[in-house]
């Protein structure tokens, strides 16, 4: 399924010099072109490891959301020639076989479905455990453990960093949508997908390092990825926002609009600093309502 070229592209935005390089490094092993943009201060002073001539350089002059520099450098490495793009966090690690596994197991997925997107298990070193599988049913967000001995599974939507995408879907279903600038951007391509009749997979057997969330919460014996206020204000703009598309389905609006609810609680009551977490997901509900999008002024 998956076919050569494959190009990477990863998106940096004050990255950690040491977690940067070896990223880099390790996508260097696996594909033998990069497209790093870079979306940070500007002029940029380009670090040691992007001087490789296998690294094609896309400077965004500046912070102008996920979504956009996604989408530049996406059509950079459609540009080069790639038929597949491979996206990337600038802190994810990929071991040295990672692009022929995906490769191989991606091949055990029926031709004639229309896929969106593959992508592997990941890692996260945050919560020290392994990603789950979505897939949405009647009134429920299932969330299972993915099982290493099936080759391929379906899910509703894959995140951002391990996805690959071919130039064929992408230019079928069209770009990240810029306007959420960060948070369920990835999301909201994987629904926008499906709801065109397209798949998306995990590929149990392929895994990579990843990190999601600055910290992370233990109750109840669960463990929990905490994010900034910042974040937590995009995720309830992003999501109300979500709620008003006809392709996003009532099934899942309801889903989310009670994860949301516990979300609140859980984040002005339990998490430090309370007041800031409060302020920021209040006012990220009023700009979804009002369609306020794009950057948050000031941020």
């Amino acid at each position: 399924m998956i076919k050569d070229p494959v190009i990477a592209v990863v998106v940096a935005y004050h990255p950690k010099a040491g977690e940067f390089e070896a990223s880099v490094k390790s996508l260097l092993q696996n594909f033998k072109e990069i497209v790093v943009v870079w979306n940070g201060p500007h002029p940029l002073k380009t670090p040691t490891c992007l001087k490789d001539k296998r690294i094609h350089l896309l400077d965004m002059k500046g912070n102008v959301g996920l979504a956009r520099a996604l989408n530049g450098g996406i059509d950079k490495a459609f540009q080069l020639g790639a038929a597949w793009v491979y996206l990337s966090d600038q802190d994810s690690l990929l071991p040295r076989d990672f692009k022929s596994l995906a490769i191989k197991y991606s091949q055990h997925i029926p031709k004639p479905y229309k896929v969106a997107a593959i992508g592997p298990v990941y890692f996260n070193q945050v919560t020290k455990e392994v990603g789950r599988i979505i897939r949405t049913e009647f009134l429920r967000r299932g969330r299972a453990k993915p099982n290493i001995n099936e080759s391929y599974i379906e899910t509703d939507y894959l995140i951002t960093s391990g996805s690959f995408i071919s130039k064929a879907a992408f230019n079928d279903i069209g770009p990240m949508r810029e306007e959420l600038f960060i948070d369920l951007i990835d999301v909201e391509w994987g629904l926008r997908a499906k709801s065109r009749g397209y798949k998306s997979f995990v590929l149990p057997k392929a895994m990579l390092d990843h990190k999601l969330g600055n910290d992370k919460f233990k109750i109840f014996g669960m463990v929990f990825p905490i994010h900034s206020p910042l974040r937590i204000y995009y995720y309830f703009r992003n999501s109300i926002h979500l709620y008003g598309k006809d392709y996003i389905s009532l099934n899942w609006t309801l889903i989310d609009l009670v994860r949301n609810i516990f979300r609140f609680f859980f984040y002005v009551i339990l998490i430090k600093p309370r007041i800031q977490y409060l302020k920021m997901a209040l006012l990220g509900i009023y700009h979804g309502f009002f369609e306020r999008m794009g950057k948050l002024k000031n941020s």
